[in-house]
């Protein structure tokens, strides 16, 4: 599997380990920019990890929003991207899903097919939680409400193709 990694919004890092491996990262040789590094991932409690990385050992605070991550190392705070290979590729097709979370209009991050509406006007969503399903490109992809609120609209409908940037539903 691949990875990228952005760290404090320094240059990305390209991450790669054999996901024939296990389905997680705990105790694998990866490459981290084309060079190995052996890694050891514990958990410890809901968000402390033990990280032993090329032989060195880090513990610390891990809190986690969709693809981006605070990590705490002591008095250290790092904020991490991290994408996958369907977040990559969606990147390298200029299709950036936008980072602006405060705007309860939520709109497509590209064209494609809306396959499930799992929301009606008026319920109450919470951050996080799915609201639609649209299908790009025979993936599909969740579209999850950046905050807490109440659906005002929906301008879609099930089986309705939409554009990138068309407006799907507006929460406030």
């Amino acid at each position: 599997m691949k990875y990228k990694a952005t760290v404090n919004d320094n240059k990305p890092i390209n991450i790669e380990f054999d996901a024939s491996e296990g389905s997680s990262i705990h105790g694998h040789t990866i490459l981290v920019d084309g060079q190995q590094k052996h890694i050891h991932l514990v958990k410890l409690s809901e968000k402390l990890y033990q990280l032993i990385y090329n032989g060195k050992v880090f513990i610390g605070e891990v809190t986690q929003k969709g693809s981006d991550f605070t990590v705490r190392f002591k008095d250290e705070l790092m904020q991490i991207e991290l994408l996958d290979e369907k977040n990559m590729l969606i990147e390298r097709m200029g299709i950036k899903s936008s980072k602006n979370k405060s705007s309860g209009q939520i709109k497509s991050p590209m064209p494609g097919l809306v396959v499930e509406l799992n929301v009606r006007k008026g319920d109450v969503v919470k951050q996080g939680q799915g609201l639609l399903v649209l299908e790009a490109m025979k993936m599909q992809n969740e579209i999850k409400a950046p905050m807490d609120g109440e659906v005002k609209d929906i301008a879609i409908k099930v089986n309705e193709p939409v554009e990138k940037n068309q407006l799907l539903l507006t929460i406030v």
